[in-house]
């Protein structure tokens, strides 16, 4: 992501825009590696979400993004942390988040990662840069599902993932 170049008209055909949220179109996907073009319409946000602790990188093809990063702090149902290859099993109805820091995604600039420390964030493209935003994203095994914290409503719940373009 880094190093190669990619041409615009390569993913033309992965682009999938719908008007009231962001969608996923698979590029490539076996049993390590996923591979998917993110398409950001204006105003549209991810819920704050875990990685389940996989490895992964974002750059920008166009446009721009917020990367909120979070920590959890406490939670109470330990049982259902540190699970190697998920943050939790969701189920708990206290959370307590710390946030960590911003990331501002833009093309040419720094790849946005998550890793085995650092898997907790929310994606915004925000509706005062009316702009729509497209990024793609590999992931080091595929991602199926992730753990939504509802802070507001102080749960925590696993959300199966598809992708938009199958």
């Amino acid at each position: 992501l880094v190093a190669y170049e990619i041409a615009p008209d390569d993913l033309e055909r992965y682009k999938n825009w719908q008007p009231d949220h962001h969608t996923r179109n698979k590029i490539f996907r076996n049993d390590m590696i996923e591979v998917m073009l993110i398409c950001w319409p204006i105003g549209s946000i991810t819920p704050l979400h875990t990685h389940n602790g996989q490895l992964g990188w974002m750059t920008m093809i166009e446009g721009k993004l917020l990367v909120e990063n979070y920590r959890k702090v406490e939670c109470n149902r330990p049982e259902n942390q540190q699970v190697v290859g998920l943050d939790c099993l969701a189920g708990a109805t206290k959370i307590v988040m710390e946030h960590v820091g911003n990331e501002f995604a833009v093309p040419g600039g720094p790849l946005n990662t998550v890793d085995k420390t650092q898997t907790i964030h929310r994606i915004v493209n925000r509706a005062e840069w009316n702009e729509r935003a497209v990024s793609m994203h590999i992931y080091s095994r595929p991602i199926d599902s992730w753990v939504v914290f509802d802070i507001e409503g102080q749960r925590c719940f696993r959300r199966d993932l598809k992708y938009d373009n199958e």
